[in-house]
């Protein structure tokens, strides 16, 4: 295959993973709100990104864009926030848990160091890449946070939309809030009984 700008990987060896250890890092995952105030290295965000570069896609079509919101993520959550709170009295009376909602100037991003926002026309493409990364990021002992409420902003608010530079067509599937947890949890979270069939 041409028109790519570096060659396939060599595969010496069978890569496989542990799946007792892959079960358990699934099964302790939590949404991480309360990051330290510690930066995440560029080398591995290129890698949390690189996991969702490899990710497949729908046909082959490869079509997920990345956004890394770093220095300039204020800017951006600060408009996403007014934007928010302008709509909020409409959303408390149409979605059942938003006046449980507190909205802060940190409502978004939460004081994490950044956030990579996942674009693409294709969800399920999107969603599978944004997993991926989730994993990796917690491999590096970062915290994760999916993050759609900043999504549904991205896609609906034309102010932040010109500001991110984000073209009529592209819709974000979600944001990935990303840093080092400040809190640490001792159990899993228990989860219902799956509903399976074998047919």
């Amino acid at each position: 295959m041409t028109g790519f700008d570096e060659p396939p990987i060599e595969i010496t060896n069978n890569q496989k993973l542990d799946s007792d250890e892959l079960l358990m890092a699934i099964k302790s995952r939590r949404s991480i709100r309360k990051f330290k105030d510690k930066d995440v290295p560029l080398e591995i965000i290129k890698q949390i990104i690189e996991a969702g570069r490899y990710t497949p896609s729908a046909k082959n079509s490869q079509d997920v864009s990345y956004i890394v919101l770093d220095n300039k993520k204020e800017v951006y959550e600060k408009e996403a926030v007014k934007f928010f709170r302008r709509i909020k009295p409409i959303a408390d009376i149409a979605v059942k848990h938003s006046k449980e909602v507190t909205i802060d100037d940190n409502f978004f991003f939460k004081h994490a160091p950044i956030s990579i926002m996942i674009v693409t026309k294709d969800k399920i493409s999107g969603s599978l890449a944004a997993s991926n990364m989730a994993l990796m990021a917690e491999s590096y002992g970062l915290g994760v946070l999916f993050s759609g409420y900043f999504s549904d902003v991205a896609n609906n608010s034309l102010r932040l939309k010109k500001l991110l530079n984000l073209k009529q067509r592209d819709h974000v599937v979600t944001t990935l809030v990303i840093g080092y947890p400040d809190v640490k949890y001792r159990r899993t979270a228990q989860k219902e009984a799956a509903n399976v069939r074998y047919l």
